[in-house]
């Protein structure tokens, strides 16, 4: 608990207070790089585990990237999927935390991050639920296109994310589209 405490601060909190802190210079944005930026986005997940797929198109995902100078930001994430058939189904939500580099040039937002947390698998149908928490960790990366000074297109973002349990690991490769906010 404490620790889902501490990731709502990084994630939905920090910013805020960021916020307060202007702009860094840069080529971007009439001269200066966003302080906060937030990201929101559809989701497909794919998960697999022990001869276990499963294709989750229903998804989204939200992460907020404080930016320390032009090309190092910390991010919060925040994503989950599910899928429903025949009365049964299947959700995945993640919540993770890392840095993140970034290359600009013009209009044009090349990013990497390392990301680490946990993950929450939750299955049910026909009268039974099941639900595991584990350690996540991963990485990924994507494209955000500039449209006006606060806005921008993210244009793709592909995550990797693996997690174990009891000697089980769940690989899963989420694909997002979405918009970005920038402050």
């Amino acid at each position: 608990m404490k620790f889902k405490s501490v990731l709502a601060f990084l994630m939905f909190i920090a910013p805020a207070v960021a916020m307060a802190q202007g702009r860094i210079g840069s080529s971007e944005m009439n001269g200066e790089v966003p302080r906060v930026e937030i990201a929101g986005a559809y989701s497909y997940l794919h998960a697999s585990a022990s001869g276990f797929n499963v294709s989750a198109p229903l998804g989204f995902d939200a992460d907020t990237s404080v930016n320390v100078n032009s090309w190092f930001g910390i991010e919060g994430n925040l994503a989950y999927n599910r899928k429903s058939q025949s009365g049964a189904a299947v959700s995945l939500t993640s919540y993770t935390v890392g840095p993140r580099f970034t290359y600009r040039s013009g209009r044009l937002a090349v990013f990497a991050h390392a990301l680490v947390g946990g993950e929450r698998l939750s299955a049910g149908g026909f009268g039974f639920s099941a639900a595991t928490n584990a350690v996540a960790y991963g990485g990924g990366g994507g494209v955000s296109i500039t449209v006006i000074n606060h806005f921008a297109i993210r244009a793709v973002e592909v995550d990797y994310l693996t997690g174990s349990k009891y000697g089980t690991r769940l690989n899963t490769i989420r694909v997002g589209t979405g918009v970005v906010a920038r402050f």
